[in-house]
């Protein structure tokens, strides 16, 4: 089952059947508009829909980013037709709401918790909507201030973020262009007609000011009279309180001003920071399986100094020393320089490689301590190895991890090599090599001896790709996830009768019982799928995008080079007259998407193959038509 297809049963089991065929419908079509897609879904519903539904379901899709609106151009004054586009990330996400929202239960507080779910519930929401909703579910339970505070908690730590909407970005454009054309009239008024009509203006209206209060002088009738030391006082206190009110008065229109802004603004629940906090997790676990506890609250005061990483792609932290972190260590004596600087040894060496060394310390009398970096890249990487062994060797037996581990150090092997290393009747270690490449955790290569390619002279090696093997391991957990997912759903419509006596208070010992039974299942399958969420984070949202980050890091400059080459043939064809006014609209009108399609997926990885292959296909085109314009 590709991730496509698990994204798309996720949303029917979350959304319904509606909002499958339109999911579907935008990842087969591309980027349909709104009027496409409900033509589309009539056609395909007949009478069982109607415009209402549709939009409600898009909405509601959109809210929860599964349906991303892709803006026309950058460039635009008025959004006309907004495409859309179907984030399959965004839906396997959803998978994660339960653990997210228990651990901020378990973290900050009920009302925290109260105010995720909600957010989870809609997808997207203002502040002041999500403390009603929260007020309303449970009346006597939280005061507004509570919830307010609880909401600001959570922003602080960066668990809820705003939601770019069409309205936003469609208030950032008008302020952009405002801006640009306030900036383009101060620019015009430069002339020489109007720059000595102007002047002549400002001259006369200063004459004229000079001479009334000339006249005033001159004019016996005024009386004027010194101020004494005291009236100036007054007059300083009162101009001051006067500056302070007026002052008063700006904050309070400021605070004013930004609450409204809040109060428009839509946020929601930011699960790439929940991917941040699981991955600090997972390592500190692993020190404390490899190392000691005492590591472990070194490595969690080196936490409390580099802090919580903003995004999941980030392989380092920033650089730190010693002796921050020790400061941040409460029980000195227990743990004295000494023995500090041996553990910050141990959890730099090459076996548990979570940090590295920017500049070592040069004795034990070092003030500094040394300075590093956290390497979240390394310890991912020796994690992520582990996890794929240890699920082989439950999946399987002890066998095929020991020939996963084999290639894991040798790189390539033959059948032969692989029954010596690791000490196996050829038999076995046939059948046990074949189960792992039907599962897809090896490969296997072809080396032919002649050029024919024969069977009698080609032998085949048999290699290890870890991210190849993590691309199986993470479709066999999608699949579990799923699976307990469903099984829940239907354990809970089986004793919907059970639930409904138990809110009504008028249970039997035996339903109690039976009560008792079905929740302790419930929750052994919502323990089960918490620790397949962690591994799954730590797999695919932070493996996965770390090694994807560092070999394409070249396809970054090479896309930006396309890019300028691009913009290069842009210019030449701008550049000729109104002969070829018609060829150069229709080729700006195609460049506009593709720019912003560069811009769209610039940070998507996984996309970046597919971009390069567009880059070079439409860069042939466009000198196929310059060409043709010279």
């Amino acid at each position: 089952m590709s991730t496509k297809e698990l994204a798309l049963r996720i949303v029917k089991d979350q959304f319904g059947v509606l909002a499958e065929a339109i999911c579907q419908l935008v990842a087969r079509k591309g980027h349909p508009s709104y009027p496409e897609i409900m033509r589309d879904m009539k056609a395909e519903f007949g009478s069982k829909v109607n415009d209402s539904k549709i939009m409600e379901c898009m909405l509601s899709l959109s809210l929860h980013s599964i349906l991303v609106p892709v803006i026309p151009s950058p460039d635009c004054k008025k959004i006309i037709s907004t495409r859309y586009t179907f984030d399959t990330k965004a839906a396997l996400l959803r998978l994660r709401l339960g653990s997210f929202i228990q651990y901020i239960q378990e973290e900050y507080g009920r009302e925290h918790a109260c105010i995720a779910t909600e957010l989870s519930i809609r997808g997207a929401c203002s502040i002041a909507d999500i403390l009603d909703s929260v007020m309303e579910n449970y009346p006597d339970e939280f005061t507004k201030l509570a919830l307010s505070r609880a909401a600001d908690a959570l922003i602080s730590h960066n668990l809820i973020c705003q939601k770019t909407d069409i309205a936003t970005y469609a208030r950032e454009q008008s302020a952009q262009m405002n801006e640009d054309d306030s900036a383009r009239r101060a620019t015009t008024s430069r002339g020489r007609g109007r720059g000595r009509g102007r002047g002549r203006g400002r001259g006369g209206m200063s004459r004229s000011v000079t001479n009334e209060g000339e006249a005033e002088w001159k004019d016996g009738s005024v009386k004027r009279k010194g101020l004494s030391i005291g009236d100036q006082i007054l007059e300083m206190q009162a101009k001051k309180l006067k500056a302070d009110e007026t002052m008063k008065l700006q904050k309070e229109a400021s605070k004013g001003a930004v609450e409204d802004e809040r109060q428009r603004m839509l946020f929601r629940l930011n699960l790439e920071q929940y991917t941040c906090v699981l991955r600090q997790q997972t390592i500190m676990l692993y020190v404390e399986e490899r190392l000691s506890k005492a590591s472990v609250d070194i490595l969690q005061a080196v936490f409390g100094v580099v802090g919580v990483a903003r995004t999941p792609h980030a392989t380092m932290s920033s650089v730190f020393t010693g002796q921050q972190v020790y400061s941040h260590i409460s029980d000195h004596e227990s743990m004295p320089w000494n023995l500090f600087l041996k553990h910050l040894d141990a959890l730099a060496s090459e076996r548990v490689n979570c940090l590295q060394v920017v500049t070592p310390y040069e004795n034990e009398f070092d003030v500094t301590g040394g300075m590093y970096k956290v390497n979240y890249a390394g310890v991912i990487e020796t994690l992520v190895e582990e996890t794929v062994a240890a699920f082989i060797d439950k999946r399987y037996n002890y066998i095929c991890s020991s020939i996963f581990r084999a290639l894991r150090k040798h790189k390539k092997l033959e059948e032969q090599q692989v029954a010596m290393i690791c000490m196996l009747p050829e038999k076995v270690c046939r059948t046990s090599i074949f189960a792992l490449v039907n599962d897809r955790f090896i490969r296997t290569q072809e080396v032919p001896r002649k050029p024919d390619r024969g069977t009698q002279t080609t032998f085949y090696l048999f290699t290890h790709d870890l991210r190849y093997s993590v691309d199986a391991l993470i479709d066999f957990i999608y699949v579990i996830i799923l699976n307990l997912r469903s099984r829940q759903k239907v354990v809970v419509m089986k004793h919907a009768s059970l639930f409904e006596a138990q809110r009504r208070g008028n249970l039997s010992e035996q339903q109690k019982e039976q009560m008792n039974r079905m929740e302790n299942g419930l929750r052994c399958m919502d323990m089960s799928i918490l620790k397949l969420d962690h591994t799954l984070a730590l797999i695919r949202d932070i493996y996965w995008t770390l090694s994807l980050s560092g070999e394409y890091k070249h396809l970054d400059e090479l896309m930006k080079l396309m890019v300028l080459k691009l913009k290069d043939i842009h210019q030449q064809i701008v550049k000729e007259g109104n002969e070829w006014f018609d060829k150069r609209s229709e080729t700006l009108d195609s460049l506009n998407p593709f720019f912003t399609d560069i811009e769209t997926l610039h940070d998507n990885s996984e996309a970046l193959l597919k971009m390069m292959n567009k880059i070079d296909t439409y860069t042939k085109s466009l000198e196929t038509k310059v060409k043709v314009l010279f």
